[in-house]
C-alpha cells in the first residue's frame, strides 16, 4: 500500500479540496478549528497523513518535498512562478465549479499610481507603472488605512461590502489546482485518480 503525505489548504478552498480528496479518501472529513494535522486515513490502495497549511506555504511545501501533492489555487502559483524553487513542480487542473477572482478594490476616485497588494507580482503585471506595496492579510485593511487601491482575492465580496468598499476591476479567474512532485512515481495513480 502506497503511503502519501498530502496537503490540504487553510481559507475558501479547504471544503473543495476535502471533496476532491474524498474521491480516494472517503472517510476524511474536514478538519476542526485549529487543526493542522490529521493522521493516518486510509483508502483501497494508500494510506496517508494530511497536513494543513496555507496555500502560500503549501507549494513551498510540495518543492521542497516535504509533501507529495497539494491543492492550492492557480493564482498562488501565478504569483510564485519566478521563484526558481518552484520550477519542477507540476500542476493539474482538477475539474471544480469553484472559481475566484483577484480584483483591483478600493473607491474608485482612488489613485491607481499607488497600489497595495496581496499580489505584487500578478498586480505589477496588471499596473507596470505603479508603486506596489506588498502585504500579508487583509488588503481591504491596507486600502482602508492608506486611502489606496488594493489587490486582492475576493470570492463572494462580501468583505470588499462590510468595508464599503468597490471591486473596481478584476484582474485574473483563479480555481484549484493539484500541485505534485512530477519524480513521485508513488504518486502517479493518485494523481490519475484526483484529476479526473
Amino acid at each position: 500500500m502506497t503511503h502519501a503525505r498530502i496537503g490540504i489548504p487553510t481559507g475558501h478552498i479547504q471544503a473543495e479540496a476535502i471533496r476532491i480528496y474524498q474521491k480516494i479518501f472517503t472517510t476524511l472529513s474536514a478538519p476542526k478549528t485549529g487543526e493542522r494535522f490529521i493522521p493516518l486515513i486510509s483508502s483501497v490502495e494508500f494510506t496517508a497523513d494530511f497536513y494543513i497549511l496555507s496555500p502560500h506555504d503549501l507549494s513551498t511545501a510540495v518543492a521542497r518535498k516535504q509533501l507529495d501533492l497539494a491543492i492550492t489555487g492557480s493564482d498562488i502559483l501565478d504569483e510564485q512562478r519566478d521563484n526558481p524553487t518552484l520550477q519542477d513542480v507540476g500542476a493539474l487542473p482538477v475539474q471544480s465549479s469553484l472559481l475566484w477572482h483577484i480584483a483591483l478594490i478600493g473607491k474608485p476616485n482612488w489613485d491607481k499610481g499607488n497600489i497595495v497588494s496581496e499580489y505584487p507580482n500578478i498586480t505589477r503585471r496588471h499596473f507596470p507603472n505603479a508603486r506596489i506595496q506588498g502585504v500579508r492579510g487583509s488588503a481591504e485593511g491596507w486600502s482602508i488605512l492608506l486611502k489606496s487601491p488594493a489587490v486582492t482575492v475576493t470570492h463572494t465580496g462580501n468583505t470588499i461590502k462590510r468595508n464599503k468598499l468597490e471591486k473596481l476591476e478584476v484582474l485574473e479567474t483563479s480555481q484549484p489546482v493539484l500541485i505534485y512532485n512530477p519524480g513521485n512515481l508513488a504518486c502517479n495513480r493518485l494523481l490519475e485518480l484526483l484529476s479526473s
